[in-house]
């Protein structure tokens, strides 16, 4: 589920950035889109918790520890 959303906003952005280019300038389309992605990962800092609450990645894959 995660991989269709991502990779739905890959196209939404980029038609979404074409559309403001076209619509105002480049750098405002730049700007535009940097503050979305900005403010979204706000929103998802703020919403979403860590499943792990001890911080601790047993069971999952880590760094390799020589």
């Amino acid at each position: 589920m995660y991989r269709l959303w991502r990779d739905s906003g890959y196209a939404i952005g980029a038609l979404a950035a074409g559309l403001l280019a076209d619509a105002f300038t480049m750098p405002f389309a730049i700007t535009a889109i940097a503050a979305l992605t900005f403010v979204s990962g706000v929103v998802v800092a703020g919403v979403m918790y860590e499943t792990l609450p001890d911080g601790s990645t047993d069971g999952c894959a880590g760094p390799i520890r020589a």
